[in-house]
């Protein structure tokens, strides 16, 4: 299991812990941490992130739970996050295996929780593609450089392949689960039966 791929994808990295969280007791944050200070990195400042190096070094050291990445520092890089779609077993859901059929052959990492995946390629998304959608209860979002957050990584993939870039699978993705309908309604849009 290694970010190694991920390196030179992203200028600025962080570790980062969970973090307590009173609304969400049962759910806690992930606070993005400066790798250098040990200060918390923030989104909309790219000087509180360190380079890939710096943060391995940290989290090697030890008292942080993950890397994470800053997606405004990734140029073309796409991140898609699906969660909770693997059952205990390892058996995708229905969800996750749409995805996979469209993203066939694009790098696939499962999630620090053990049940989420990411797909990551290179791409470009449309103007006013929404970040969120929801597909038979699970959350499907998807990141590329203008969005102002922070991406925990895992290296954990589930089949070794290359960070490519796959404009047409993309988009494929998008208008099959919606993201160009949520476009028009709203983020976060329910897509009824999408990729099921």
């Amino acid at each position: 299991m290694s970010t190694e791929k991920l390196k030179g994808l992203f200028s600025s990295w962080c570790v980062w812990r969970f973090e307590p969280r009173p609304e969400t007791p049962d759910k806690p944050g992930k606070r993005p941490i400066n790798p250098n200070s040990g200060g918390w990195a923030k989104t909309n400042d790219p000087a509180t992130f360190g380079t890939y190096d710096e943060a391995q070094a940290a989290f090697t050291v030890g008292g942080y739970d993950g890397l994470g990445v800053l997606m405004a520092s990734g140029g073309d890089t796409i991140i898609i996050d699906i969660d909770n779609c693997i059952d205990t077993e390892g058996n995708p859901a229905p969800v996750a295996q749409a995805a996979f059929e469209i993203l066939a052959g694009t790098f696939c990492e499962i999630s620090q929780s053990g049940h989420g995946l990411h797909f990551i390629l290179r791409g470009v998304l449309p103007v006013g593609t929404r970040e969120k959608v929801t597909v038979s209860g699970h959350s499907v979002e998807i990141y590329g450089k203008d969005a102002t957050r922070f991406v925990c990584v895992t290296g954990n993939e589930l089949q070794e392949a290359d960070i490519i870039e796959n404009q047409a699978a993309l988009e494929k993705f998008l208008r099959h689960f919606g993201f160009d309908e949520a476009a028009k309604t709203g983020a976060g849009a329910a897509v009824k039966g999408a990729g099921v």
